[in-house]
């Protein structure tokens, strides 16, 4: 299948832009996957670059929800030399069910619930702890300090996908 990376974030003051997204359909699932790379370095081949080229192989027409599923846990634990971070929101989408992980700064607003996913920063930390205001999830300082993402070099697991009817 080739997945067709639909846009680049242009925001920022990084040398190379590391965002991707894209989507893909195997006839039984749809599905959508935004990837937001970050480091200092400036590696030609990123680990962003690697997981696109990675789902773009394991994921293949016909497959169903849960073997899509397991591509993105295999994915975390895959080996490779390239260098970088990620963090990574997926939303997957059969005739019945919706499923949605994150992992990183990244969240996903489910407008018809009024609910968004929770992220891995020290500000939504603050916020569960009661230290700091819901609505300042998106202005706090500390909302881009992450303690969870993928790498491969990170010990951090992908958190179970999230289902809703």
């Amino acid at each position: 299948m080739n997945l067709l990376v639909k846009s680049e974030s242009l925001i920022g003051n990084r040398i190379r832009n590391l965002d991707r997204i894209f989507e893909f359909n195997t006839g039984k699932v749809c599905g959508c996957v935004l990837i937001d790379g970050f480091s200092s370095l400036d590696a030609s081949f990123h680990y962003v670059d690697f997981l696109v080229n990675y789902f773009n192989e394991m994921i293949v027409d016909g497959m169903d929800i849960e073997r899509i599923e397991s591509v993105f846990y295999e994915c975390s634990i895959a080996k490779t030399e390239c260098f970088g971070k990620a963090a990574m929101a997926v939303v997957l989408y059969s005739e019945n069910e919706v499923r949605s992980l994150t992992i990183g700064d990244v969240r996903i607003y489910f407008l018809s619930e009024r609910e968004r996913s929770v992220d891995d920063s020290l500000a939504q930390r603050l916020i569960d702890s009661g230290l700091a205001p819901e609505e300042s999830i998106n202005k706090h300082p500390l909302r881009n300090k992450l303690t969870k993402y993928i790498s491969k070099d990170s010990n951090h697991t992908l958190p179970s996908f999230i289902s809703r009817m």
